[in-house]
């Protein structure tokens, strides 16, 4: 089977791909891993009813399980995500109920909004809350975040797009809610509130709803792409009814990809190499464009479950997983554990 590499259309062959992955992951487990890094949605967490283990991995809860795992073989885990608040209030619940529960502690590194913060976030069974150590946040200012959410409605009035039901109903749910105000400052909420769940402002970013139809999504993206200056806002977008919009995290003045540096921070405070690292995301770089997933694949020994991508040859990263049962998320956690 072959499908194509890169614009140019010269094709690779998917199954020496899936040899390749397999190859490396044995290489990885021989160097010895010592921290996973992992996107969250469509890669560790089922969010497509189409996934054929849905059922089994469409809760956060197995998340949480595998960083336990993980953990309890001295390795470190860490989960970056689009998401931030909606990702946060959820994990601190269920990953503190669960430490509790086996009477097991463990930590794990929490990044949102693709990058733009980092939080090692310690869980103890006799503690009723986590320990929750701030790294580093990229804010988005109130001023940012209203010229942000005025393209959002030029973007709904111009393209004449109706945001996905689920999507918005997902924001209203989290809107029903008191959000810690260190991940929503109030004026930020103001914009929520607002728009009544089509934009969700918070400290680090501003997230649309798009349309389901994947087609009309990548009308959006590049729309936003237009009427966004680049050089100050950071486009993301994973494939999913959902653009999240964050500013563009700078080192030493120079733009850099915020999940790339969230890695390349835990690897440096962890005393760690980037042969020690693996890392699993779902959104490359493909012909739609840079995927949100793209600065956390540079590794190498990194791995993909999409099964496209700009690649001119095998051996450069990120190394394409073979699916199994129609299940890309049940082929990642099976990678994981492989390599312990």
């Amino acid at each position: 089977m072959t499908v194509p590499a890169h614009k140019k259309g010269i094709p690779y062959n998917l199954t020496k791909e899936h040899e390749y992955a397999r190859e490396m992951l044995l290489k990885a487990k021989r160097k010895g891993i010592k921290l996973i890094a992992t996107d969250l949605d469509g890669t560790v967490l089922a969010r497509d009813p189409a996934d054929g283990q849905y059922e089994k991995y469409h809760e956060l809860s197995t998340v949480v399980q595998l960083a336990s795992d993980v953990t309890q073989q001295g390795a470190e885990f860490a989960i970056l995500s689009a998401r931030n608040t909606t990702l946060e209030v959820k994990i601190r619940e269920i990953a503190q109920q669960f430490s509790t529960k086996k009477r097991t502690p463990f930590t794990i590194w929490r990044s949102g909004g693709n990058g733009m913060n980092l939080f090692r976030l310690s869980f103890r069974p006799d503690l009723p809350e986590p320990e929750v150590e701030p790294i580093y946040v990229n804010e988005i200012s109130i001023q940012e975040a209203h010229a942000v959410a005025d393209v959002f409605q030029l973007m709904y009035a111009k393209l004449s797009m109706v945001p996905s039901s689920q999507g918005v109903a997902f924001f209203r749910s989290f809107l029903s809610e008191a959000l810690p105000e260190d991940l929503v400052p109030v004026s930020h909420r103001a914009i929520s509130d607002k728009y009544g769940g089509a934009f969700f402002a918070e400290g680090v970013k501003v997230s649309c709803v798009l349309p389901d139809d994947i087609q009309h999504q990548r009308t959006c993206i590049d729309f936003l792409h237009k009427h966004l200056d680049t050089e100050l806002f950071h486009i993301g977008w994973s494939r999913s009814p959902f653009a999240d919009i964050s500013k563009v995290l700078k080192q030493n003045d120079v733009p850099v990809d915020g999940k790339d540096f969230a890695v390349s921070t835990i690897l440096a405070r962890s005393h760690l190499n980037d042969e020690q690292v693996i890392t699993f995301g779902d959104a490359p770089t493909t012909t739609d464009g840079i995927g949100n997933d793209t600065g956390l694949l540079r590794f190498p020994f990194s791995f993909t479950s999409c099964q496209e991508g700009l690649k001119s040859r095998i051996e450069e990263p990120p190394y394409i997983l073979a699916i199994h049962d129609n299940s890309p998320v049940a082929s990642v956690h099976s990678a994981i554990r492989s390599v312990f």
